[in-house]
């Protein structure tokens, strides 16, 4: 029995070794992965700027500008990603504290059974 245990530490000591090998090696790969993504974007959104040089009127409630296109188009990309993760951001807060919550009771809960189970032990041994 005990070379077997100690084959099964062994096992679970090189298990850990591989797992964290190759856990380091997938976090290389996902920070490579995301460099290139970072780089398709700035090459596309160079190139968008590049092709939506013409100038633009931008008329508003308070007068009008002149803006060039590609700068126009983006702008209004980041309000509008502005205005989604606002969107967001109140059901997030809500599920955060609904999670809080349910942590805590979970806590009293998982108390009250343990002092029950101290209880019904501490009762039957007298």
């Amino acid at each position: 029995m005990r070379g077997c245990l100690k084959c099964r530490l062994r096992i679970q000591i090189i298990d850990r070794q591989v797992n964290s090998g190759l856990l380091k090696w997938l976090r290389n790969m996902r920070r490579l992965v995301d460099l290139v993504a970072v780089i398709i974007i700035v090459v596309l959104g160079l190139s968008f700027a590049m092709l939506n040089t013409d100038v633009t009127h931008l008329n508003y409630y308070f007068g009008s500008i002149r803006v060039p296109l590609s700068l126009l188009l983006i702008a209004i990309l980041f309000v509008g990603a502005v205005l989604g993760a606002l969107s967001t951001a109140g059901i997030l807060l809500r599920q955060r504290a609904e999670i809080v919550r349910l942590r805590r009771r979970s806590r009293m809960e998982h108390k009250v059974l343990s002092e029950r189970g101290k209880l019904s032990l501490g009762g039957t041994s007298s």
